[in-house]
């Protein structure tokens, strides 16, 4: 699933880069999210049909209380015979006066698919629902920055309220289905409702912007190319690559684990949410600033090492409520490292595919890193334990990274001018001409001579 998703993510940046429809492209994205996440609600109804049997009222429901949902009432021959009816015992039987003649009436809902059948098909739907939600997450990067223009060092200020959005409506929900915990026909409608209001408001949003771009690329496939293929962009994916692997590893067996062999509450849980998105507010706001002061590279070699760290500690703590430090942890390893990762595909994104290489980035960290590490860290758990597990990513990344500091310091050595960190705005400004028809386009190998030349 995760190759497909990145494949088809890839895709669909393309095809807003070609046809400068990337405005459509994201609402249409937005629909078809929303639709394939809500139609999961569905998906219990739709593979069931109703059975009608009606008992003597003194047997025993022991067929209905085997279905999965059942609607039972009892009925009697005549009103007055209404007071005889039917004591009520421990709810799972009734009984009746001798004098009286009941029916016991028993509407089952009945599967008609089997588990693999309903598997698959909420298989499909998550496929198609989480493709085109990283989708629209890279297309929107782009469209943000687009928007902003000269402003780009403003992004993080835009992409803030997704994190404060995410945690309010994380807890909101939560609330809700505490309350709906008892109704179990009905527990996670709330959810679904939330879902399907706000993201069509998100569409709505979407419609009155305004993305103006004369660029356009004739040849994305080949632009692409000759893109990974320079050893500074190869080595920043193989970074995004295992970021998105120790992300996955942690998102699926950290709460396992916490609760499995350290013993904790639900509670922690959401803490340990919430304290996320908290660190990330400041982060998103001092991204620009920090990048500016220390440069990209160097800031890619703090969120590996974050990284080590961050798996490093949760194996060893021996208390569950001591995650929240190795959490915290979170200003770097997505805050900081989602504003600088694609601001850094903005500047190195060839004039006219700027939305292609926003979804090849969200591509390796969301689906190839997100899926193999989540898979990969499934095996090592179930063979070895979550403690081998965390050791291990924190392993490879720790190797990933010294082989990246290695390339940093020859690149550093090799160039025939000083390094100097990068002036994003400058660069921003030289990958995003203001008028195809007064500005002369450098070609594909002078834009690729003045990224190695950075």
């Amino acid at each position: 699933m995760p190759f497909v998703g990145f494949v088809f993510q890839i895709l669909l940046g393309a095809f807003a880069d070609k046809y400068r429809k990337h405005k459509l492209v994201l609402i249409v994205g937005v629909i078809a999210h929303t639709i394939a996440f809500d139609a999961m609600l569905f998906i219990p109804l739709a593979g069931f049909k109703l059975e009608t049997s009606q008992l003597n009222a003194s047997c025993s429901m022991e067929e209905c209380r085997n279905s999965s949902r059942q609607d039972c009432s009892l009925s009697c021959g005549s009103e007055a015979d209404m007071k005889h009816v039917c004591e009520t015992g421990n709810g799972s039987s009734f009984r009746c006066d001798s004098t009286a003649t009941c029916l016991l009436t028993c509407e089952s809902l009945v599967s008609q698919l089997d588990n693999i059948s309903i598997f698959w098909i909420l298989m499909v739907l998550n496929l198609i629902g989480n493709v085109f939600f990283n989708a629209i997450g890279s297309l929107q990067d782009t469209i943000t920055y687009a928007m902003l223009g000269e402003k780009g060092d403003a992004y993080g200020r835009q992409r803030i309220w997704g994190t404060v959005g995410y945690g309010v409506f994380a807890i909101t929900c939560g609330f809700l289905l505490q309350m709906s915990e008892s109704r179990s026909d009905t527990k996670f409608l709330s959810a679904f409702v939330l879902h399907f209001v706000f993201n069509v408001l998100s569409a709505l949003c979407a419609v009155p912007y305004r993305v103006e771009s004369n660029v356009h690329c004739t040849n994305i496939v080949r632009g692409m190319f000759h893109l990974i293929v320079q050893p500074k962009i190869a080595a920043f994916l193989l970074l995004v690559l295992v970021w998105g692997m120790d992300t996955g590893a942690i998102e699926a067996f950290l709460f396992w684990f916490l609760e499995d062999m350290l013993g904790s509450s639900k509670i922690l849980f959401g803490v340990s949410l919430g304290l996320q998105c908290l660190v990330e507010v400041p982060a998103f706001l001092l991204a620009s600033r920090i990048v500016k002061n220390i440069g990209h590279e160097n800031l890619f070699l703090i969120i590996t090492i974050a990284y080590v760290v961050r798996l490093t500690g949760y194996s060893v703590i021996e208390h569950a409520w001591l995650a929240l430090i190795f959490d915290s942890f979170g200003f770097i390893t997505f805050g900081l490292m989602y504003a600088v990762a694609v601001q850094w595909g903005t500047i190195i994104a060839p004039a006219g595919m700027e939305a292609t290489i926003q979804c090849l980035i969200g591509g390796v960290y969301f689906g190839i890193g997100y899926g193999v590490g989540g898979l990969a860290a499934g095996v090592i758990y179930d063979a070895a334990g979550p403690i081998v597990m965390f050791r291990s990513f924190a392993l490879l990344t720790l190797f990933v990274g010294v082989l990246f500091a290695i390339y940093h310091y020859v690149s550093i050595k090799c160039a025939k001018a000083p390094h100097t960190k990068f002036d994003v705005n400058a660069d921003m400004a030289e990958n995003r001409p203001v008028d195809s028809e007064k500005t002369e386009h450098p070609t594909g190998e002078e834009q690729q001579m003045r990224l190695m030349s950075s």
